[in-house]
Parts: C-alpha cells; sequence; structure tokens
C-alpha cells in the first residue's frame, strides 16, 4: 500500500495526525518542511501527502506546485484555517483534492485518506495497464522479427530462441520475475520445461509434469487458463514441490496452441509488486498466448504466412486502440474498425446483455449488412440463434448462416463471467473465415474484454473526479449560506 506523508511545520499537529492515522492502519512518514516532504515523496513510494499551505513564505502551495509537477498522480489534502478561504482556492487551482480545516477531526481526517488512497490506486493502476499494452504493442514487432522463418511441428521445441524471447516478452508485459514455457510431449503425455525466465536452472532442469497434475497439467488437459490468487487457499490444486522457489502464492498459466491442439503452457509467477495475479494478467497472458498460437501456427504453413503479417497489425491496432483512446465510445469505435480489417470482415457487430431487461442489446455495428447475412436486430430475448448461444455457453460459433454468409461469433468476458458477444460476418460468395481467422476472433474478443476493463476504470476514474467536484460545489455554497447568516 502507498505510504502517507504528513507535512507540517508544527510537531504537535504532525504527531496528531499521524497518530490518528496509525490507528486506521495507515502507513504514515512525517515532513516538517517542503523540502524534506520532497524528499520523502522521492524515496518512498507516497500516494497521499497532507499538506499545511499556512507554513511560512507560502511554502505550503509552493510544495503543493511541485509536488504535483513531479507526479500528478499524488493526492494531496491540504490543512488550513477557517478562515483562509484565497488559501483554499489556490490549492485546489494547483491540483489539491481535498481540504481539512483546523482543528481536525479524527473521522474526517480518515475518511478524506482513504478516498486520496483509492484515488491514487485508481491512477496507479490506468498507468500499470497502459504501461503493459505499450509493451505488448512493442512484443508484436519483436515477434514478428524472430519468427520469420520456416518451422516443422517438430523444430518449435528446438526453436530455442524464439521461445526465450517469448518468455522474455511476457515477463515485461506482465512485470513478473518468473516465466516459462514447457512443451507436450504427446507421446508420453507429459510437460517438460523448455525455456524460463529468472527460473533457477539447476532444481528445475529436467522438470516434467504429467498431463492433468498440478496447475500446469491441468491447463494442458483443458486447454484453458487458470488463474491463482493464493495456492495455499485454493481447493483445486495441492502445493507444488517447486513452490519453495517462489515468494508469492499467485500464479496464471495459459495453454500454448496450434490450431486446436495444445503444443505446450505458458507459466508467469511472482509479480515484481507482490501482489497477486489479477484477471487483467490473466487476459493480457491469454492475449499473448494466443498471438503466440496464431504467430506458431502461420509458420508452419507457408500458403498461410502471408496472414501473420495481417494478425500482428491486426493486434497491434487493437492495443494502440487501448493505449491511445481514453473515452470508452471512441476506443470501441477504433476497436471495431480495427477488427472489421483484421478479419476482412463485411461487418462486426457487438451485443451486450442488459441485465434489467434481460435482453442482449446491440451496443455498436461497423461495416454495412452483408448479402446472405442474417439480420443484426436492436435486441435478442431468449435462446434464439448463435448470438446468444455464444454469450450463455461462453463458447464460439462458426459456420454459414441461411442466406449463404459466413460468421463467428465470440463471447465477451469480464472477470470470467460473459458479457456479451460479438459477431463477424463475410457476405455470401466470399471465400469463409478460416481457422486462422477464428483464432484471430478469438483474440480479438479477448482484446475486447480488456477494453470493457479499460472503459470501467475510466468510468470509475470520471466518477471519483465529479464526487469531488461535486463535493467541493456543495461547501462552496454552504459558505456562501453561513457568510449570509
Amino acid at each position: 500500500m502507498a505510504k502517507v506523508l504528513i507535512c507540517d511545520d508544527e510537531a504537535f499537529f504532525r504527531n496528531a495526525m499521524g497518530e490518528i492515522l496509525r490507528k486506521e492502519d495507515f502507513d504514515v512518514l512525517t515532513a516538517e518542511s517542503g523540502m524534506e516532504a520532497l524528499g520523502r515523496i522521492a524515496e518512498d513510494e507516497v500516494g497521499v501527502v497532507i499538506l499545511d499551505v499556512a507554513m511560512p513564505e507560502q511554502e505550503g502551495l509552493e510544495t503543493l506546485r511541485r509536488i504535483k509537477a513531479e507526479s500528478n498522480a499524488i493526492q494531496v489534502i491540504v490543512i488550513t484555517a477557517h478562515s483562509d478561504e484565497e488559501a483554499i482556492l489556490n490549492a485546489l487551482r494547483l491540483g489539491a483534492l481535498d481540504y481539512l480545516a483546523k482543528p481536525i477531526h479524527a473521522q474526517e481526517l480518515a475518511l478524506s485518506v482513504k478516498k486520496a488512497l483509492a484515488t491514487y490506486d485508481l491512477h496507479a493502476e490506468q498507468k500499470r495497464k497502459l504501461r503493459q499494452l505499450r509493451r505488448l504493442v512493442e512484443s508484436s514487432r519483436r515477434l514478428a522479427e524472430v519468427s520469420r522463418e520456416e518451422l516443422t511441428t517438430e523444430s518449435v521445441s528446438e526453436n530455442i530462441p524464439l521461445l526465450q524471447s517469448t518468455v522474455d516478452l511476457i515477463a515485461g508485459i506482465l512485470e513478473a520475475e518468473r516465466v516459462s514455457i514447457m512443451l507436450l510431449d504427446e507421446a508420453r503425455q507429459e510437460l517438460r520445461l523448455a525455456v524460463g525466465s529468472g527460473l533457477d536452472p539447476g532444481s528445475l532442469s529436467g522438470a516434467v509434469v504429467r498431463v492433468g497434475e498440478s496447475i500446469s497439467g491441468q491447463v494442458a488437459l483443458r486447454g484453458a487458463p487458470i488463474l491463482v490468487t493464493d495456492i495455499e487457499r485454493d481447493p483445486r490444486f495441492e502445493v507444488s514441490a517447486f513452490a519453495g522457489q517462489y515468494v508469492t502464492r499467485s500464479f496464471i498459466s495459459a495453454p500454448l496452441k496450434v490450431g486446436p491442439r495444445v503444443i505446450g503452457v505458458i507459466n508467469a509467477n511472482d509479480k515484481t509488486s507482490r501482489e497477486a495475479f489479477s484477471e487483467n494478467d490473466l487476459a493480457l497472458l491469454v492475449a499473448f498466448s494466443c498471438q503466440i498460437s496464431l504467430m506458431l501456427e502461420n509458420a508452419l504453413s507457408h500458403s498461410e504466412r502471408r496472414l501473420k503479417d495481417a494478425v500482428l497489425l491486426t493486434m497491434q491496432g487493437l492495443a494502440s486502440a487501448l493505449q491511445n483512446e481514453v473515452e470508452p465510445r471512441a476506443m470501441f469505435g477504433a476497436m471495431g474498425i480495427t477488427a472489421m480489417e483484421g478479419l476482412s470482415a463485411d461487418q462486426v457487430v457487438l451485443y451486450r446483455f442488459d441485465v434489467d431487461e434481460e435482453t442482449l442489446r446491440r451496443e455498436g455495428t461497423w461495416g454495412e449488412e452483408p448479402e446472405g447475412a442474417d439480420p443484426a436486430p436492436e435486441e435478442i430475448r431468449g435462446p434464439v440463434g448463435p448470438v446468444w448461444a455464444a454469450y450463455t455457453d461462453g463458447a464460439s460459433t462458426h459456420g454459414r448462416e441461411a442466406g449463404g454468409a459466413d460468421s463467428i461469433v465470440e463471447p465477451v468476458s469480464l472477470r470470467g463471467r460473459s458479457i456479451g458477444a460479438i459477431r463477424f460476418v463475410r457476405g455470401a460468395g466470399r471465400e469463409p473465415f478460416s481457422r486462422a481467422d477464428a483464432a484471430l476472433a478469438r483474440t480479438i474478443a479477448q482484446m475486447w474484454s480488456l477494453g470493457v476493463r479499460t472503459a470501467w476504470l475510466y468510468q470509475g476514474l470520471t466518477k471519483a473526479v465529479d464526487d469531488v467536484a461535486r463535493v467541493e460545489r456543495e461547501m462552496m455554497a454552504l459558505r456562501g449560506e453561513l457568510r449570509r447568516v
């Protein structure tokens, strides 16, 4: 958790506020001057600064300005006298989140700090996700560079530079200290460690896991990813013999496939932040594993090599939309156009489940309705059609429609729960979607799930900012009424 820094030139107030916040289990630092406060911020992860703006020679306001210039994510709560309205207004203009008047009330102080830390965490999480997305874009380019040679199925396990580059890229994207790829020996039904990043080569050399056993074996058996937030509390798995080599008890694992066939498993352990892996981390690993799978599948067939560049460009376009577009409507608009172009689809339609109406409601349409395609209604009620089936079953559908058009429908999920579906259509008379197209459609749907998460983060941050503005307006109105009285 980020720390709370109290900056006040009066020792009595520093100690009093520190005692209140420590009783609420906050990690508290103190400083008696602006210069000392800036030094503390440079040395520690400070999320909230409680700053007395009435320090000598306007040091408080100057310190506030320098804090916000150093890191806009750090939230500042200013301490003032009741009558110092000019100082309050100046502090708010400089970016202060809240203000408290002396004498300080313990409950009011604790509540203000909790809100400020929540706002800081939103900023930090958004910054981390944007950093991951930038790395994802760069990783797409690097994978395209290292995978230009022709491969055979047998030579995949021998292409150590390619596999090592892959785990290094994943480690950077997920900010994980340990990442490994285990490849499947189909004859023996065993997973064997191929390459790793941050692992102890001596103790893990020759590591073998039977299909169906432990976390990696379950992923290989089911062909589905797994998130473990705490292995000691997860009833699905026993603690591995290798667990002592890891710092945290959280793991994520995803299958590596060529078409429908599982050829290996990618594992990630020990986030550098020492936090547990999240659903967002798992979605990134799945997106990356699907990207690798597509890259391998295309490399295995010379006739499909031209598709690889289109796939990587689509991934880059989707990642770019997630990275560069903040407002949800603009982000989804860019993603819809990119998805339509990447799959060479005539139309892409997104549906979201409306919980109140218990119906699938059309959220966005890109392209015109092609010849021979089933209509895309505004809403879909009841168990009918492939869109509803994809939403309820959480599984993709691919096939010809009654009029001859070809379509793929993929579920869109959030935190493991289906929240809608996305439909890709090519008109009658066009070449149907290929197996590689179907794999790309799955990846696009998973990237869309990242977009939903980013949209929720944006909405939460916007609400926090609106709440602060509303409280400020109410306080200003209250002061006006008090002056009239």
